[in-house]
């Protein structure tokens, strides 16, 4: 059922004995009756949202929401003029949690549109507090006034958003408020004894929220919000009926529920992730590496006050599900570390990864390279070294190494990673190195007793550099062969009529990333290749139906190098609410920047909504066992020969790679492009091999039994 529930407030207001419980497992705060009946002088308020609502049923739930982008103020009716909301928009209207739905339009003259129609009479009826033969002309015997309030903003040529009610009497919208605040504002009104205007035939009452200004076809009209809801007062002297019971399934006890800043109190966000992360724990003890995310088709926008906390328990979770660690070299202490006079090494506690502190190294422009002795250990061939870390100025540093006494000075490993950090933009990275990757000097042997490592940096000429590192650990994945992701991005139209075919012959699943503003404007046009038509939203939805994932690419697939925090935060928010509208949830979860350009305040508003991000050269650990140099390879313009190398790689280390894809087109017509024939003689060879299988992010996070094998 909707939250819909009664409350009763005024001394006295329940006739017998009542006590204050814990009611149900959303933390709703009840009145546990044991009078005879619900009747009393106090005042009763039925509080009326959309909680619960499942689109185009309107049996349990009455009322219907929608949205709509036009020229004109539309008409509440007939309802076909709006599109419904998705279920999971139903509910994020439902609550004030700051996760806000967003309509958009950039086609000239046009503005955005939510409508709110609450079915007065049928909710009452619903919950027995009406005589089930009550129509629209009686409900003045019970109802003293409505009050409503809408949480919400509007952004465009200029900023602001107004609301509207709807009065029957005169079938036009009367402006109810408006504000031009650029973030969550509420704008809230109420009707006394003329309420009755406001309800039509159907005993409906409507509310309407729209933009300020209309699009110029540049800027759009961006429509958002956050929550809406209704609330019924009843007169004094109006007697409830006994039917007006709420039923606790549990105890059969008759309630009512109590909603307000009581319930706010009670039923903190905090509260909510301790539960949250208990059934993920008590999921992953029960089913092993099975099953660590549920529903993914039901996934819901994380609420911003817990994003953080919530996601990194989740990539915890999934980090432990795939991992072995042999042996941790360094603890972000400074036990064991031998320093050289051409910089420092100092525990930081103000920086890590995890524990009491990470290392801070400092260095100028003069290789200073502290080292540590470690007990000779013998390595297999699918260990890899990961570390976390993060410098302060990635312009100013010229070499980042790990050197290996494999198993004396006279032999070594070498591994050179400041250009992976150099393209993390500064933000603290995760970092994972396979022994192909190194150089070497002498006649180094993985197997072989390694006895010391160091660590290497220097700062390019005149500058200092600072540099953090944590958790240095020899590990190794869990499954016993190769994984890989084929990845498309762009959403673009030959991916469905050329790749998709080939796919679905073997059976391979893959991961489209889209942009709904190009989805929704059917073209693309790149620095390159002219004019691209892209897949429709039917199209995507029977990819999903082939177990692909359909993921975000960002809105309208800009540059993130110049942007804020907040822009990219608001972007990519509408992008994610727009895959949950289009039944995309589980594909939800999963983003990845474009054009390489990105800064480091818009890879933090990524990191802190989706749980994995796949952006090459993130600036984030992204994947839970693949190698750095795995994460991104680009499959585009490269000859059959060329592809099977990046498998066989991704075999040899056992480890997951994700191959990118653009367009299908023949030699020579597009750059980001592989020729038809080329695809399917890599497709078939893919599908042939017995060293790798072919996963999805959904299969990583969801089904861990399939991508362990």
């Amino acid at each position: 059922m909707a939250d819909e529930m009664l409350r009763i407030a005024g001394r006295d207001s329940v006739s017998g004995t009542a006590k204050a419980i814990r009611t149900d497992t959303e933390g709703n705060v009840g009145v546990k009756l044991t009078g005879s009946n619900l009747q009393g002088t106090g005042v009763s308020i039925l509080t009326l949202n959309a909680k619960g609502k499942v689109r185009g049923r309107t049996f349990d739930v009455p009322h219907l929401f929608g949205l709509a982008r036009s020229t004109t103020l539309l008409a509440p009716t007939p309802f076909s003029n709006w599109t419904e909301l998705s279920d999971s928009n139903y509910l994020s209207v439902s609550e004030v949690d700051g996760v806000s739905i967003r309509t958009t339009t950039n086609v000239i003259n046009e503005r955005s549109q939510n409508l709110f129609s609450f079915n007065i009479l049928t909710a009452l009826k619903n919950k027995g507090l009406i005589p089930a033969g009550w129509g629209v002309s009686e409900l003045s015997t019970a109802i003293q006034r409505l009050e409503f309030q809408w949480v919400g903003y509007g952004l465009g040529t200029t900023n602001g958003v107004m609301v509207h009610r709807w009065p029957s009497s005169t079938n036009a919208w009367a402006l109810v408020g408006s504000s031009n605040a650029t973030s969550p504002t509420a704008i809230s009104g109420a009707i006394g004894s003329g309420f009755r205007s406001h309800l039509d035939d159907n005993g409906f009452f409507h509310i309407q929220a729209q933009t300020s200004a209309v699009s110029d076809g540049t800027v759009p009209s961006d429509l958002y919000t956050d929550f809406v809801n209704v609330t019924v007062f009843f007169k004094v002297d109006y007697q409830i009926t006994d039917n007006a019971r709420s039923f606790d399934e549990d105890t059969r006890s008759q309630r009512v529920v109590i909603k307000g800043e009581m319930i706010q109190k009670i039923d903190s966000l905090n509260s909510k992730m301790e539960q949250l992360e208990a059934r993920i724990t008590d999921v992953l003890n029960a089913q092993g590496t099975q099953g660590i995310m549920t529903q993914s088709q039901d996934f819901v926008p994380v609420r911003d006050i817990s994003t953080k906390k919530k996601l990194s328990t989740q990539r915890e979770l999934i980090k432990q599900a795939y991992l072995h660690s042999e042996k941790v070299l360094s603890d972000g202490t400074m036990s064991g570390w031998v320093t050289k006079a051409q910089g420092t090494i100092a525990a930081d506690t103000s920086s890590k990864e995890s524990g009491i502190s990470s290392l801070k190294l400092t260095a100028g422009d003069t290789q200073f390279s502290p080292h540590r002795v470690i007990p000779a250990t013998s390595l297999k061939d699918d260990t890899h070294i990961r570390l976390w870390v993060g410098v302060d100025n990635p312009s100013d540093l010229d070499f980042f190494r790990i050197i290996i006494n494999a198993p004396d000075s006279s032999n070594q490993f070498i591994f050179n990673f400041a250009g992976k950090i150099i393209g993390h933009y500064g933000v603290p990275s995760i970092l994972s190195l396979h022994k192909n990757e190194a150089t070497t000097y002498g006649n180094p042997s993985w197997d072989a007793a390694v006895t010391q490592f160091y660590l290497a940096i220097k700062a390019t000429t005149g500058k200092t550099i600072n540099a953090w590192v944590d958790n240095i650990t020899f590990q190794r994945s869990k499954p016993s062969r190769g994984k890989v992701i084929i990845r498309f991005d762009d959403g673009l139209k030959s991916q469905y009529d050329v790749a998709r075919p080939v796919l679905e012959d073997y059976g391979i699943p893959a991961n489209c990333f889209v942009n709904p503003a190009l989805i929704m404007g059917g073209t693309f046009t790149p620095g390159f290749g002219g004019t691209k038509q892209t897949m429709t939203i039917d199209e995507l939805k029977y990819l999903q139906t082939l177990g692909w994932d359909i993921s975000s690419h960002t809105w309208a697939h800009k540059l993130y190098n110049t942007r804020t925090y907040q822009q990219a935060y608001n972007d990519l928010r509408a992008t994610q609410n727009w895959l949950i509208e289009n039944g995309f949830g589980a594909g939800a979860r999963f983003h990845v920047y474009g054009n390489y350009a990105r800064n480091k305040e818009t890879l933090k508003a990524a990191h802190e909504m989706f749980l994995l991000d796949n952006s090459y050269l993130g600036g984030y650990e992204t994947l839970p066992f693949a190698d750095t140099s795995l994460y991104c390879l680009g499959g585009d313009n490269r000859t059959f020969d060329e592809l099977k190398v990046l498998l066989d790689e991704i075999a040899n280390r056992k480890t997951l790679g994700v191959i990118v894809f653009h367009r299908f087109e023949q030699e020579g017509t597009s750059d980001y492009s592989v020729e038809p024939g080329i695809w399917q003689q890599f497709v078939s060879h893919l599908a042939s091999r017995d060293d790798i299988d072919c996963i999805t992010y959904t299969d990583l996070v969801d089904r861990t039994d399939i991508a362990l094998r």
